[in-house]
C-alpha cells in the first residue's frame, strides 16, 4: 500500500481550489453509506439489556441468604 503524500495548501489558494481539495479527500476517504446492523446482534443486545435492567428496588432472596435465624415480624 502506498502512503498518500500530504502537502500544505498555499495561503494564496482560491476558494475553488480549497473546495476541490476537500472534495477529493472526501471522495477518497470512502465515506459511503453506513453498513446495516446485523439483526442477530441486535437481539443479543436487547437480551443483555433486559438482564442487566434492575426491577425497581426489590430486595431479592439473595440479600438475606447469608443471614442465619432472621427474625420475622408479627
Amino acid at each position: 500500500m502506498t502512503r498518500p503524500m500530504l502537502r500544505a495548501i498555499s495561503p494564496d489558494a482560491s476558494e475553488e481550489e480549497v473546495a476541490a481539495i476537500v472534495a477529493a479527500i472526501a471522495a477518497s476517504s470512502g465515506g459511503g453509506a453506513a453498513p446495516t446492523p446485523d439483526p442477530h446482534l441486535d437481539e443479543w443486545m436487547r437480551a443483555a439489556r433486559l438482564v442487566s435492567r434492575r426491577v425497581g428496588r426489590v430486595r431479592g432472596p439473595w440479600r438475606f441468604s447469608g443471614r442465619v435465624a432472621r427474625r420475622t415480624r408479627p
